[in-house]
């Protein structure tokens, strides 16, 4: 279908994307976008991909639903060591990765991350306890933040890694 139709945009989430790669090389070679999120994407398959059916752009989209979707976005134009970054917040979206004391951390540290901007809710409906302990007043920006329970680093060279 995806070849018959002419399909060139595709979102697929980490798991679709992993059981179908093989199958669909024919597809993302023909693809403009091919995004693919949700979950921590696999290395070796990605590799594949890029090998044997690179799309135009390969994306790797991070974001939880309390953020709509996706946060951050990152193009993928080669595999290397560790996990595949989830890249920088999208527009209208700030992160901020923070210690236990939700400070900021540098670069390389392993701390929370936090989201923040337009796309973040307000909070969970009707249950104002697990609102309270999720979404934050922002205080570097002002708003709320949201926060994630993942655990990332900022890249020296501006990227977030899960």
């Amino acid at each position: 279908v995806l070849l018959d139709q002419g399909v060139t945009v595709l979102w697929l989430t980490a798991g679709l994307f992993h059981q179908f790669a093989d199958d669909l090389l024919p597809a993302f070679r023909g693809l403009r976008y091919l995004m693919v999120g949700g979950d921590v994407l696999d290395p070796a398959v990605i590799a594949r991909v890029l090998r044997d059916g690179a799309p135009q752009h390969l994306l790797n989209g991070y974001g939880p639903t309390e953020a709509t979707t996706f946060s951050t976005t990152h193009e993928i134009t080669a595999v290397g060591e560790g996990s595949i970054p989830i890249g920088t917040p999208i527009g209208n979206s700030r992160c901020y990765v923070l210690d236990a004391r939700q400070q900021l951390l540098p670069v390389g540290a392993v701390g929370e991350l936090y989201i923040a901007g337009d796309g973040v809710a307000l909070g969970y409906l009707g249950q104002p306890e697990l609102t309270a302990e999720r979404f934050l007043p922002d205080p570097f920006n002002g708003g709320t933040m949201y926060r994630s329970g993942d655990l990332v680093s900022w890249q020296a060279d501006g990227t977030l890694r899960y």
